[in-house]
């Protein structure tokens, strides 16, 4: 005896709802995929073009501040060669961009120099030294900060071919050591026509200090480079002064001498 099957027509119904559901699913799962595989390749293309970007930009900081360099635009404190007509910014011609660097992969360069007058929010790490070179007249500068709550500030003088100091003391936001000064306030030091130089330090913690009435410091150096849609900047400080890095604030003591009280 043979026995036949009948297939209805919901039975065929449901089949087809089930195909199409597979059908969609595997639409969708095809379509997320090829989405995220544009979405990385447009990643890794980006940045490939933000490290060529950034490429470019440290390399035109390094030769714009390399000696020879260097030297040609700044001299004295001031602008000069390239830069000589400038007021208080410079900014470098592309075509002279083009000459020093022999050409550039962005598909717009610029390069503006500013010198700058007074510090403001410059960052100092405990313990580190802000080496400040002082003009050749007596004056005052103010000094301001944030952060560490003891900054200790010598000022140098020269005497003959050795340097004396001038003036020891020792600011601090408490009140419990040395002269007490708000957060943020600015204090006045006071320097004769021989000092030279004043060293700054943060000894309790890391600081921010701001500096006012004082000949030019540094120098900011701005470069950026467009390639494609991908932009770059990278800013570079330059002193204009040369300094001793903090470990020389400290010498061995044999005990042939004697070590004098602070502040004198």
């Amino acid at each position: 005896m043979v026995f036949f099957m009948r297939t209805n027509g919901d039975d065929r119904g449901q089949s087809l709802v089930l195909i199409l559901l597979v059908l969609i699913i595997g639409a969708v799962i095809a379509f997320a995929i090829a989405a995220r595989t544009i979405q990385d390749i447009r990643r890794t293309g980006l940045e490939r073009l933000s490290d060529q970007a950034g490429t470019q930009v440290e390399t035109m900081l390094d030769v714009i501040t390399s000696p020879v360099t260097w030297d040609s635009l700044i001299s004295d404190g001031g602008f000069t060669g390239e830069c000589q007509d400038a007021d208080s910014i410079c900014q470098l011609s592309e075509d002279y961009l083009n000459s020093i660097l022999g050409g550039t992969e962005c598909d717009t360069a610029e390069v503006g120099i500013r010198i700058d007058d007074d510090l403001s929010q410059y960052p100092l790490n405990q313990d580190d030294v802000y080496e400040l070179s002082l003009p050749d007249s007596s004056g005052t500068f103010g000094i301001s900060w944030t952060g560490s709550t003891y900054l200790l500030i010598k000022v140098y003088a020269q005497d003959g071919d050795t340097y004396t100091t001038e003036s020891s003391i020792a600011l601090t936001h408490d009140g419990v050591w040395g002269e007490s000064v708000a957060d943020g306030v600015s204090w006045t030091v006071a320097y004769s026509e021989n000092a030279k130089f004043a060293r700054i330090k943060p000894i309790s913690g890391d600081a921010e200090i701001s500096i006012v009435n004082i000949p030019a410091q540094e120098v900011s150096v701005k470069a950026s480079c467009y390639v494609g849609s991908v932009y770059r900047e990278f800013i570079r400080r330059v002193p204009l002064h040369n300094s001793v890095p903090a470990c020389f604030d400290y010498v061995l003591f044999d005990g042939s001498s004697k070590i004098e009280e602070f502040g004198n």
